[in-house]
């Protein structure tokens, strides 16, 4: 965080909430931690974010349809691959129920990645018809094996994490991103089509677990041969509210990310779903990093704060989400007004259509910057039902609403105008359920549970891709 200067004291606007948020990093004994993850997760924005004038010159917009409609598919299945059981694995009692809960998360991995195999396999054709995209036949089975590398990742993310191997973690965030990039270039430039783009996102995985599991069995290997299978039933047991609450509200918070662009695929085809997932996937590098760095600092002490005081707490929240939105409306406003003319010079001719995407949904994109780092506010103050309930709320309300657009003919620019409309009343409705609770609230939270969550929640939003 080498941004946070002192000199920024003698200025204002985001100068003077850079500093702030500097200083809120320096209270937390994660501080480190927090900055090294950061940095590797924004390195790797960065190696991803630098390919892309190269594959949108190697790939049609019709082939990052296809990826656009595998990656949804495939985030939908990464985020209960494991029931949510990794994210115990920081939190345990014990370095042995840990490891317990790391054999628990690879066992529960490999049996509901044979599902999802069997399933997804049995629904080939229909995925394909329903998606519009016939070639995405030929790429299904690698939702199963994608999946089970994915949350092979994870669960072994989380040891990492428990074990303080900040370094290692981060350097897998960088080295996944140059694996799938260099895969997709080599095969973009072998006029692979989809399968290249599908191919490297795919591989992206074998670039970071093979370290940590290396890692893992080099330091603790003692701890994994002494798990049996009494112990994984028990760890099972106690921490049983993983996958009975935790993993529907992932499920439904990936599921209001991702089905819009299934339905655009359905019923508008690959190129204009291809579009629309690049201008995503540019837009979600800020986003990403905001989530990661500020948000991650903000757990930290938004805790204290709200055992200790709960005004500050709420002043905190407030402080916070003003300094976010001064920091993102110059950049939205020149994406408003020249994103068009930005990405057909950055992305190239082909991509005018892109371009207005990013346009239109640049407001809703400076609404998720704002909200995104503050979005664990809910859970933090034990209101995870309220939590659930938004998360199942958007996922509703937003992909109802495409759905109808689409039904009724409108046209791809009328649906991606109400994806962005319906995504910003929802983050502004998040915002507004936060800023409520703390007038109605006045239970105390107890240390355990907020500690508990922000382990868990703190990480649970690095994969998914923000898109």
């Amino acid at each position: 965080m080498s941004v946070f200067k002192e000199g920024a004291a003698r200025t204002t606007g985001t100068k003077a909430w850079a500093l702030h948020v500097g200083r809120l990093l320096k209270t937390n004994s994660l501080a480190s931690g927090i900055s090294m993850l950061a940095g590797g997760t924004v390195a790797g924005q960065i190696v991803a974010l630098a390919s892309v004038p190269i594959l949108s010159r190697l790939y049609s917009p019709a082939d990052f349809g296809v990826l656009a409609v595998y990656a949804s598919l495939l985030s939908s299945v990464v985020v209960v691959i494991t029931l949510r059981y990794e994210t115990a694995i920081a939190v345990a009692d014990s370095d042995q129920m840990a490891a317990q809960l790391l054999a628990l998360s690879l066992a529960v991995c490999l049996l509901v990645s044979a599902a999802v195999g069997v399933i997804f396999g049995l629904m080939r054709d229909s995925l394909s018809a329903w998606t519009n995209t016939p070639s995405i036949r030929s790429f299904i089975w690698l939702l199963a094996i994608s999946g089970c590398a994915a949350g092979v990742y994870q669960s072994f993310s989380f040891w990492a994490i428990r074990r303080k191997s900040y370094s290692r973690l981060a350097a897998t965030r960088v080295t996944q991103n140059v694996w799938m990039a260099a895969t997709q270039i080599g095969l973009g430039l072998l006029r692979s089509g989809p399968f290249g783009l599908v191919i490297g996102d795919s591989l992206k995985w074998a670039g970071g677990s093979s370290t940590l599991i290396l890692a893992a069995w080099r330091k603790d290997g003692h701890l994994l041969k002494r798990v049996r299978l009494p112990g994984l039933l028990e760890a099972a047991r106690e921490y049983s509210k993983f996958p009975l609450l935790t993993a529907p509200s992932s499920l439904a918070n990936s599921l209001g990310q991702q089905l819009p662009a299934l339905i655009i695929a359905g019923f508008y085809g690959p190129h204009v779903a291809g579009s629309f997932y690049l201008v995503q996937k540019i837009l979600a590098v800020p986003v990403t990093f905001v989530s990661r760095a500020i948000g991650d600092a903000y757990i930290g002490e938004f805790a204290q704060r709200l055992r200790e005081d709960r005004q500050g707490a709420e002043r905190l929240f407030g402080k916070l989400s003003r300094g976010l939105l001064a920091a993102g409306i110059i950049p939205t406003v020149v994406l408003v007004l020249g994103g068009g003319t930005l990405v057909q010079w950055v992305l190239g001719s082909s991509w005018g259509e892109a371009g207005t995407y990013l346009q239109v949904v640049a407001v809703m994109f400076l609404a998720k910057f704002v909200v995104n780092p503050l979005s664990q506010t809910l859970i933090l103050m034990q209101h995870q039902g309220t939590q659930l309930a938004w998360d199942i709320g958007r996922m509703v309300f937003v992909n109802v609403a495409i759905f109808v657009v689409a039904i009724a003919h409108g046209s791809p620019m009328s649906a991606v105008c109400v994806y962005a409309i319906t995504m910003f009343i929802a983050y502004v409705l998040l915002y507004t359920v936060c800023k409520t609770v703390f007038r109605r609230n006045s239970v105390p939270v107890t240390t355990r549970l907020v500690d508990e969550q922000s382990n868990h929640d703190g990480e649970s939003r690095t994969y998914v891709q923000v898109i």
